[in-house]
């Protein structure tokens, strides 16, 4: 399954243009993209619909249907939240919420490899148990 950024780094390829410009047109930092790690903020995607509104939100968000919308249901170019369409602003509530808790839980999952790591730093330094301490490290070295 791909990731946003694999998705936003296929719509740029799309586009034929490079990462700066498309992060300049959007109006994000320099690097933005290439610096994208699990999650994204819901204000970032709403700037990327907002700057290329024939992103199908759904694909970008969670990797579903086409790339580009349907040409009888694309926007035409909007500068500002307000002159979306009722429809996409209730999708961009939507995908904004799912976006919160998606961060929300990988955040919660980086702080529990935080822990494991911890529990197996200190098993090696303790050395109580040699073995678990190679497998946990097994597992996060692969």
């Amino acid at each position: 399954m791909s990731t946003i950024k694999d998705r936003i780094l296929e719509f740029i390829d799309y586009k034929g243009i490079t990462k700066n410009k498309f992060e300049s047109k959007c109006g994000l930092a320099s690097r933005y993209v290439s610096n994208i790690g699990r999650a994204i903020q819901s204000d970032v995607i709403e700037k990327i619909i907002l700057t290329y509104p024939e992103i199908n939100l759904e694909w970008l968000v969670l990797g579903k249907g086409e790339m580009l919308m349907d040409d009888k249901k694309q926007p035409r170019d909007y500068q500002t939240r307000e002159e979306l369409p009722k429809e996409l602003k209730e999708d961009l509530a939507i995908y904004r919420k799912m976006v919160v808790n998606f961060n929300d839980i990988v955040e919660r999952q980086n702080r529990r490899l935080d822990e494991l790591e911890a529990e197996v730093k200190n098993s090696k330094d303790a050395n109580l148990n040699p073995n678990l301490s190679e497998n946990m490290e097994l597992m996060f070295n692969k």
